[in-house]
């Protein structure tokens, strides 16, 4: 069992056991069940259960004993707030580091440290933008100037075009 917070992930044996753990914590502590949403697998295969939680897509299918995580519906969200999914695709999230250090780039009013806390999110199960996250949190407290704001928009651009990346 996982709890973060006050949200609580639970996996067990068989959906007999997880049920039975499952009632007896909530006859102690409040909660709801969130059922699952059955989705159709891809050429065919069975069926997944799917979960969002926290933000992050969790697809499980028993009969492998698969399980993917994805950011998929998080990465829309985030594109749609930043107006990127229209975007050209790219194909990598890095940028030069010195970018964000231009002193001669005008000022942004885009939401930086909003950005960049949505990208350290993302971050956690999408390794391949871990550095540009880490990279662009250190420029967080820097001035805001489009250049900085460009890098942030690449990011998320990456994301968008592989939004259906997971682990």
């Amino acid at each position: 069992m996982t709890i973060y917070v006050d949200d609580g992930t639970i996996g067990g044996p068989g959906e007999q056991e997880v049920g039975s753990e499952l009632d007896t914590i909530l006859e102690k502590f409040p909660g709801r069940r969130i059922k699952p949403q059955v989705v159709s697998g891809e050429n065919g295969s069975g069926p997944w259960c799917a979960w969002d939680v926290l933000g992050s897509d969790v697809y499980y299918r028993r009969s492998t004993k698969e399980v993917k995580f994805s950011m998929s519906s998080f990465i829309r969200k985030l594109a749609i707030k930043y107006h990127l999914e229209d975007s050209k695709e790219t194909m990598s999230p890095y940028f030069e580091e010195s970018a964000l250090y231009q002193p001669n780039s005008p000022s942004s009013d885009f939401p930086v440290r909003e950005c960049v806390g949505s990208l350290m999110w993302v971050a956690s199960e999408r390794p391949d933008v871990q550095v540009a996250a880490q990279i662009l949190a250190r420029a967080v407290n820097s001035p805001h100037t489009r250049s900085v704001a460009n890098c942030c928009k690449k990011v998320v651009r990456y994301l968008w075009t592989t939004r259906e990346k997971g682990i």
